[in-house]
């Protein structure tokens, strides 16, 4: 399994890293949590379960920004329903928004022991040693990922930690390795920029055209 490798090292948590180019993917795990909250009935009656009760609760408090407390429901909701990796993902996500980057590392490796597919899980892992300013690992991370899942937008993403590391070799040699890859013409991926108003937002470009504009950077670098 990819993830194993990784998790043996402690490593002091701290800010996360800014990239020229950084990229947001959690941003749309993020929006999708915070939009307008819609209770559903459980039954004809409008009486809810008290599982349902965590899960709106939690949504409530992701909407607000509260992830501590979303966190708690969290685990209310995972102790429920102990073989839901997709509960345990969402608490990985919370505490990933929290910043408790080796606590949600964790739950990655715990669910990647039970589901090695999941790419999802992958990249909320190389996210969260991002934030613990373990770069190699993260490097790693995407790089196995998009090997395993023939995926260049991981390489991608592995070349910009790179192009930010000042590994300028081996940034080109993962470019080169992504532009290899026929799917490369129908990705796209997210980018930040600023606008005119100094606002940070995220704009979907295609991939090939975002790892030749990377290549560009590197080149100018050397």
């Amino acid at each position: 399994m990819i993830l194993q490798p990784y998790f043996k090292k402690i490593i002091q948590m701290s800010k996360r890293f800014n990239f020229l180019l950084f990229i947001v993917p959690l941003l749309v795990f993020q929006s999708s949590c915070q939009k307008k909250l819609q209770l559903e009935d459980n039954s004809s009656a409008g009486v809810y379960s008290e599982s349902n009760i965590d899960s709106i609760a939690q949504r409530i408090a992701v909407f607000y920004g509260d992830y501590d407390k979303a966190i708690t429901f969290g685990y209310r909701s995972v102790a429920k329903d102990p073989n839901n990796l997709d509960k345990l993902f969402v608490l990985a996500r919370m505490h990933y928004f929290a910043s408790h980057f080796e606590i949600s590392v964790k739950i990655c490796a715990d669910i990647n022991k039970k589901d090695s597919l999941n790419q999802n899980v992958m990249e909320l892992a190389a996210l969260n040693f991002v934030g613990l300013k373990s770069y190699d690992n993260a490097i790693n991370l995407y790089k196995g990922t998009g090997i395993k899942f023939s995926n260049p937008v991981f390489l991608y993403k592995a070349a910009v930690i790179e192009f930010e590391s000042e590994k300028l070799d081996e940034c080109l040699n993962t470019l080169n390795a992504a532009l290899q890859d026929s799917s490369i013409t129908r990705r796209k991926i997210g980018v930040t920029r600023i606008n005119a108003a100094n606002q940070s937002i995220v704009e979907e470009i295609n991939l090939l055209a975002a790892t030749y504009n990377l290549s560009g950077y590197v080149a100018l670098k050397k």
